[in-house]
């Protein structure tokens, strides 16, 4: 019998949206034991899917017809008080952003307690027992871990708790809505494991909402591909990934990242160094109520960039990768080293010499909805640039539209709002506003890891193209080893602040020295991609 068991479901959308339905006559039932994958693009209704089964659609949807049975009870139709007791104690759900779900100004004991407080008749003593048990089960000591407050761990770290408070109750069912997608490799693949563990342990029926068929061919019992709101195929998970029926479901196993090294017309000019990394060094001070707490982010990192050529740092969370980055940009002060910039010590500028030769070296950021200003036009957002630098507004403007047609946009655009795009398309439009003051370096600070793999693609190969159009010199920062294949000439593994690993980007992922870079490689997401033949149709 299922657990979940979904039958033409039908989500209406407010008047004026760009479609009728956020899903439309949706079919799928989850049995005990079985982790179902539901895969698709950012609207195509994977995450509304999930919150109608939690009760936690927002107020402008309604679901307008169709039938959500679990336990013998359609929670269509089901008043707030009931469903409000199923959600945590039958179906539990973890969310794609653990800083945002968790309470910042509660403990992980507290948060833990609160729903054992609301849900069973347990006394304080019992609760702190099933809270401990909780912590060990997600592998966090419970006298280290349960004290801490959300801001004192790491992403990793958070997502165990919320699988914690997820699993206490032992739900039937348990939703995952992009759980892994802000993590980092090796992170992902801990808790991949740890879910795919407890799962078998309890025989918990798992809804896992993913765009990365990667992470499908790591975990999945069956799948269900959605588009514009709708189910296009679905089967078991081997069958979808060998034997794609649909040309969205190819699209999207096309888009995933294959880590083969791709092929660059020409090399890299044999030149002097562009940029020149010198043994920098940076700490970060915490101060505490008592004393202070020293966090050695970059501990005397050295390396070369090269004209034209990309060259890809990864690592970790708490690798350094971004702080060497925002160095190099003078987005942070280094406390000691050399950044040399075609010859010239970048780092010891200041004042108006440092301000004019700033525009040489430009970043894009990760998150493009953080990155642009909501109250400006995208288009005075790139000519803003021009304009700080003594450009006239009417020509920064024109310029402006010019670089939107050149990122594959329609210069049309120029006249519109952030709020009026998608991710891929605010992407292009940072990148835009990084390349209209001609920068000798992009900087990209995991620029594509929060985009959908058929949006990454895009990017990605938007990269390639000004790259070799421009002669452009790319700082490509990642924890995806799969994207650096597709993009970068020479790679630096970063640990703890250090270098522990440099090279041709195929000398490294084909025959790794450091075990680390091994641990990185193994950790990628898709390692059961060949057994079930899923690039056969590549």
């Amino acid at each position: 019998m299922a657990t979940i068991e979904i039958g033409d479901l039908s989500v209406a959308l407010p008047a004026g949206a760009d479609r009728t339905h956020a899903v439309r006559d949706i079919e799928l039932s989850i049995g005990p034991g079985e982790m179902c994958c539901i895969v698709g693009e950012s609207g195509s209704g994977k995450s509304v899917t999930a919150q109608a089964v939690m009760g936690l659609l927002p107020p402008a949807l309604r679901i307008e017809s169709g039938s959500i049975l679990y336990a013998g009870k359609d929670l269509c139709r089901e008043d707030a008080a009931s469903v409000r007791a199923v959600r945590g104690s039958g179906i539990g759900m973890i969310f794609q952003d653990p800083m945002t779900a968790l309470n910042p100004l509660m403990t992980v004991e507290a948060q833990i307690d609160e729903i054992l407080g609301i849900h069973t008749a347990l006394d304080r003593k019992a609760r702190r027992a099933r809270v401990a048990a909780a912590v060990e089960e997600v592998y966090l000591e419970p006298e280290r871990f349960l004290p801490l407050y959300p801001h004192q761990l790491s992403g990793g770290q958070r997502q165990r708790v919320m699988i914690a408070i997820a699993l206490v109750l032992q739900p039937k069912l348990l939703i995952a809505d992009e759980p892994t997608t802000a993590l980092d490799v090796t992170t992902q693949a801990q808790i991949l494991h740890l879910m795919a563990e407890l799962q078998r342990r309890h025989g918990t029926a798992v809804m896992f909402v993913t765009h990365d068929f990667g992470v499908v061919a790591e975990i999945a019992d069956s799948v269900h591909v959605m588009r514009h709101g709708e189910v296009v195929e679905s089967g078991e998970a081997a069958e979808v990934l060998r034997e794609p029926r649909h040309d969205y479901t190819r699209m999207l196993l096309d888009a995933v990242p294959s880590g083969d090294l791709v092929e660059r017309d020409g090399e890299p000019p044999a030149s002097a160094p562009l940029v020149e990394v010198r043994d920098v060094s940076k700490v970060y001070i915490k101060k505490r109520l008592f004393g202070s707490e020293r966090t050695q982010a970059l501990d005397a990192v050295s390396f070369d960039v090269h004209v034209g050529e990309v060259l890809g740092i990864v690592g970790e969370s708490g690798s350094g990768k971004s702080t060497v980055a925002r160095c190099i940009a003078r987005l942070l002060e280094a406390d000691s080293g050399r950044v040399r910039l075609d010859g010239h010590d970048f780092l010891a500028l200041e004042g108006e010499t440092l301000r004019r030769e700033r525009r040489a070296i430009q970043t894009v950021f990760q998150d493009p909805f953080s990155a642009l200003n909501p109250r400006r036009t995208v288009g005075r957002s790139i000519a803003q640039g021009l304009i700080n630098y003594g450009e006239s507004k009417g020509r920064a403007l024109a310029t402006a539209r010019t670089m939107l047609e050149r990122v594959g946009l329609d210069p049309t655009a120029a006249d519109r709002y952030p709020n009026e795009f998608s991710g891929g398309q605010r992407q292009r439009i940072c990148i835009a506003r990084a390349l209209v003051l001609e920068p000798r370096v992009l900087i990209a600070d995991e620029a594509v890891s929060a985009l959908d793999v058929s949006v990454q693609a895009q990017v990605l190969a938007l990269l390639r193209d000004l790259r070799d159009q421009m002669s452009l010199t790319i700082i490509f920062i990642t924890h995806d080893l799969r994207v650096a294949a597709e993009l970068c000439d020479r790679l630096i593994v970063m640990r703890e602040g250090k270098v522990v690993e440099s090279g041709a980007i195929a000398d490294i992922l084909l025959n790794p020295e450091a075990e680390y870079t091994r641990s990185l490689i193994d950790a990628v997401p898709g390692r059961r991609w060949e057994s079930f033949g899923a690039r056969a149709h590549r």
